[in-house]
């Protein structure tokens, strides 16, 4: 029995003393891991987050150059229009003018007619 003992107990302070030799190395190299796989997504979203502010930079910059442009085309659009506004005003009062002009000469030939009666 003593000889039992004597094998039994060393083999089973053995396995305890691997067991938790072991248990603490695997959790040791689970937080490393785990570690390491933070620093490589922190990486990841840092590069990502790099490039996506530099096409919203490269975004803006051909936005605002895109607006400079279409306020220049608007400024354009506005100085034609108001000069189609004072040509139509123009042409308003020349048509006002002629449908004057036209009533006067309506009226004459109405006279004329009148003071004019060729014999049949």
């Amino acid at each position: 029995m003593y000889d039992l003992i004597l094998i039994v107990v060393p083999s089973i302070v053995t396995a305890v003393t691997t067991w938790a030799f072991s248990r603490r190395k695997y959790r040791a190299e689970t937080r490393a891991d785990e570690l390491d796989n933070v620093e490589k997504a922190a990486r990841i979203w840092r590069e990502l987050s790099e490039d996506l502010e530099k096409r919203m930079k490269d975004e803006i910059k051909e936005l605002r150059s895109d607006n400079v442009t279409i306020q220049d085309q608007f400024t354009i659009v506005l100085a034609e229009n108001k000069a189609l506004k004072e040509q139509m005003s123009a042409l308003e009062k020349q048509l006002k003018e002629a449908r004057c002009e036209n009533q006067k000469l309506l009226e004459e030939l109405k006279r004329f007619n009148k003071n004019y009666n060729p014999a049949p």
